[in-house]
């Protein structure tokens, strides 16, 4: 099954059933206000999405008085959470553990404002326990998680690792500095523990253009991410890595020039990432989805 949320905050959402070969439309209708929602690629058990506004207000102003709040809510169990207005969530996706939903929130150069930070929301309360690297990054992205335990990275190329007792583990990876994990699509799991992502890295010198690499995630015990190399992967190109089959195992990609937008392709492969097909394609940046 493959979830999809739709341009113009919608109030609903699809899923693609592959055994059935068709979409349906599912409606949002236990919110008090235009639900106005913005994703749904939140990782756990239920199905989540995130609106642009507070489900409290109706409007994106937070019931706290001040700032801007958004709402986390469970399609399967209707429970909804407002996030405070202090720690407003980037674009990664919400982790819901035990007891709390883990996320990353945006930051502020304003002195008087809040930093980026790794949030976990309790449930119960809607108070976020706050987490923080010693040395601050530009930003934080929410990665995986599961039971008590959900993991983040870095933009100056940390792994971090944080439970609901608030252990804290960090591991610096070199090849991750200067990324972006938010400006592609998120982690495509391949087993219950690892996944593969296409992250974005910015020019060290600002004279080269940014590019993209493809990256391995694993989270086990000894949590660790890797660059993979296919041999169809260029570096002048970009890439969207649109889904795996969940019986076949083939990927597809979109490759493209970002200064040459209107033409590029659809890249299929096989569980090796090994290229099965290659098929020309128009107005690439705006392909999310195909069915072979």
């Amino acid at each position: 099954m493959l979830y999809a949320s739709g341009a113009g905050y919608p109030n609903h959402f699809h899923t693609f059933d592959f055994t059935k070969r068709r979409f349906v439309q599912h409606n949002v209708t236990y919110f008090k206000h235009n639900p106005m929602m913005e994703s749904i690629k939140h990782f756990g058990p239920n199905t989540w999405f995130k609106t642009l506004n507070s489900y409290k207000t109706g409007t994106q102003r937070s019931s706290q008085g001040t700032g801007f709040s958004h709402t986390f809510s469970n399609f399967d169990t209707k429970e909804t959470y407002e996030t405070p207005a202090r720690f407003e969530p980037g674009n990664s996706m919400m982790i819901d553990l035990e007891h709390h939903l883990a996320y990353a929130s945006i930051g502020s150069e304003d002195e008087q404002e809040e930093k980026a930070a790794m949030i976990f929301l309790d449930k119960r309360t809607e108070k976020p326990v706050v987490y923080r690297k010693r040395d601050e990054p530009y930003a934080y992205s929410a990665l995986y998680g599961k039971d008590d335990t959900a993991y983040f990275a870095s933009t100056d190329g940390w792994m971090i690792r944080i439970n609901e007792a608030g252990e804290q583990t960090e591991r610096y990876y070199p090849f991750l500095q200067n990324t972006n994990f938010d400006s592609t699509d998120p982690i495509r799991m391949i087993d219950a523990t690892q996944g593969i992502q296409v992250v974005q890295q910015f020019s060290h010198d600002n004279q080269n253009r940014d590019r993209h690499i493809l990256v391995k995630w694993s989270f086990d015990q000894s949590f660790s991410v890797q660059e993979i190399k296919p041999k169809f992967w260029k570096a002048d190109k970009w890439y969207k890595y649109l889904y795996i089959h969940p019986k076949t195992k083939k990927s597809y990609f979109i490759e493209f020039d970002p200064e040459h937008s209107d033409k590029g392709k659809l890249l299929i492969t096989n569980q090796k990432y090994e290229l099965l097909h290659e098929i020309p394609v128009e107005g690439p940046m705006g392909i999310d989805f195909v069915i072979e």
